[in-house]
């Protein structure tokens, strides 16, 4: 838990109550509420449903877009085997993707809160394209040890529905990587970072594309002239 974020009061006693009730769970999530740069508080909530399948997780319950630590009970036998990773930026989303290769089951639950406080000097707004291709590579990692299809398939041909959304969050990633360090120097061993790391698929467009603007031109670009030339073209379009 971070120290300037907060729970609500009594989140903890019925989440634990839940977990030792249910001995084939391995983790429990519970709902954040995350404070904007505005002052605004927004809330993301969960529906009670057990993830047998952590491709499941990562696709239908969108697990990359709240793979945080600090909102989750984890059963201590899941780390039997010990966790090992040091030195990483955006360290959630590197624990996540081992926490994920274990192939957990997870509950999410409507119960509890975790209250997110906005800081203007956090990394999420201050990264540089080291921190990036970091966060970049983790989610990659962990894309994969859910086995999500779209990191080996061939590259030109589109993306499964299910996957669609997960890709294109990726690819936002990959977009910043490439725009952040178009204007940084990086030390030689993230040389890769001036090339796509993510593969080059397409996507169909979906009625959430059509009713967005900025994503619909992306998807569009992206199936028209591929990553990479879409990566050459967003650095000399800021």
């Amino acid at each position: 838990m971070d120290s300037d974020d907060r729970l609500a009061p009594s989140t903890y006693r019925p989440l634990l109550a839940e977990l030792s009730a249910h001995a084939e769970w391995d983790i429990v999530e519970f709902p954040v509420s995350r404070e904007h740069s505005d002052s605004q508080w927004r809330e993301m909530l969960f529906d009670d449903k057990t993830y047998r399948s952590v491709y499941d997780y990562w696709t239908s319950c969108r697990g990359y877009a709240h793979s945080y630590a600090w909102n989750k009970l984890f059963r201590r036998t899941l780390f039997a085997d010990g966790l090992h990773f040091e030195g990483l930026i955006f360290e959630d989303i590197a624990f996540m993707a081992e926490v994920v290769r274990r192939h957990p089951v997870i509950h999410t639950s409507s119960s509890g809160q975790y209250l997110y406080c906005h800081s203007p000097h956090g990394l999420t707004h201050t990264a540089d394209g080291n921190a990036l291709l970091s966060l970049l590579r983790s989610n990659l990692r962990a894309a994969h040890n859910a086995g999500l299809r779209f990191l080996s398939q061939r590259e030109g041909t589109y993306v499964a529905a299910a996957e669609a959304d997960c890709y294109l969050s990726l690819l936002n990633i990959q977009l910043s990587v490439i725009n952040t360090t178009a204007a940084e120097p990086l030390p030689p061993s993230h040389t890769t970072a001036a090339e796509p790391l993510l593969p080059s698929h397409r996507l169909h467009l979906s009625r959430e594309h059509l009713s967005h603007c900025p994503t619909l031109l992306k998807v569009a670009a992206l199936n028209l002239i591929g990553l990479r030339r879409l990566c050459q073209l967003s650095r000399l379009v800021p």
